[in-house]
């Protein structure tokens, strides 16, 4: 199975202390740091809500992974992105991963999600790229270990039709969810990035590819379809005159 890596993972954020609301730190446009993570950092993604005296603090943190797809030939059937835990216990409940239309080198990429409405939950309105609920629990997890995700169809054709893949993680319970803590903490999770002298624990996604026909029939994924008819895929070339 092939193995495309990370070509970077950055973290951008924004943090203020002057009586602002969390949804305000979350819904703006333009971060007020940013940062590459080469082999590790322990907040990649993070969420703070310090009630304090008086104003209070939030801040919130997205990771930005970016992926050269363009040497991808064929049509992806199937693929998994791998995220490797860089210190013990992380205390970020859940993650989401989503699409991006940057890179995260820049603060003014903050809220660069696909569908991102900045007074609005991202269920339902951002591109989600993995199935179901979206959240992958990271609770607890220990170092070194390595969370795979399963990409939904979505991804697999944009890994298919695109040069570039541009991911987001972000908290699910919070930043996705656009509800604030109700307690005062600090939510986040350490994860390795692509420079990593170990290279299982870089970020990185496994794909296969389809070798026959890979169109969907009556409305059936591709990915879902082993035979038509009882002609295997891989022999089948067109169906009914269609390519």
């Amino acid at each position: 199975m092939p193995e495309l890596q990370a070509s970077s993972f950055n973290r951008v954020s924004l943090t203020l202390s002057d009586g602002t609301s969390f949804a305000s730190v979350r819904g703006a446009a333009t971060g007020g740091q940013r940062s590459s993570i080469g082999s590790s950092f322990n907040a990649a993604v993070q969420i703070i809500k310090d009630a304090g005296r008086g104003a209070g603090t939030f801040r919130v943190r997205r990771g930005f992974l970016a992926f050269d797809t363009s040497g991808i030939s064929g049509t992806v059937n199937s693929a998994t992105l791998s995220l490797t835990v860089s210190h013990a216990s992380p205390d970020l409940p859940k993650m989401a991963v989503v699409r991006g239309t940057a890179d995260g080198s820049s603060t003014a990429h903050f809220d660069s999600i696909t569908g991102f409405n900045n007074s609005a939950t991202m269920d339902g309105n951002v591109t989600d790229l993995v199935g179901g609920t979206n959240a992958t629990n990271f609770s607890g997890v220990s170092t070194n270990t390595t969370v795979t995700m399963t990409l939904n169809s979505t991804a697999r054709g944009l890994l298919t039709s695109e040069d570039d893949l541009y991911i987001v993680l972000v908290s699910y319970e919070y930043d996705y969810l656009l509800v604030e803590p109700s307690t005062s903490g600090f939510f986040d999770v350490g994860l390795y990035g692509p420079s990593v002298g170990t290279t299982s624990y870089r970020p990185h996604i496994d794909y296969t590819e389809e070798t026959g026909y890979g169109n969907d029939v009556i409305g059936v994924d591709s990915g879902d379809i082993s035979k038509v008819i009882g002609v295997a895929t891989a022999d089948i070339n067109k169906v009914i005159g269609v390519d």
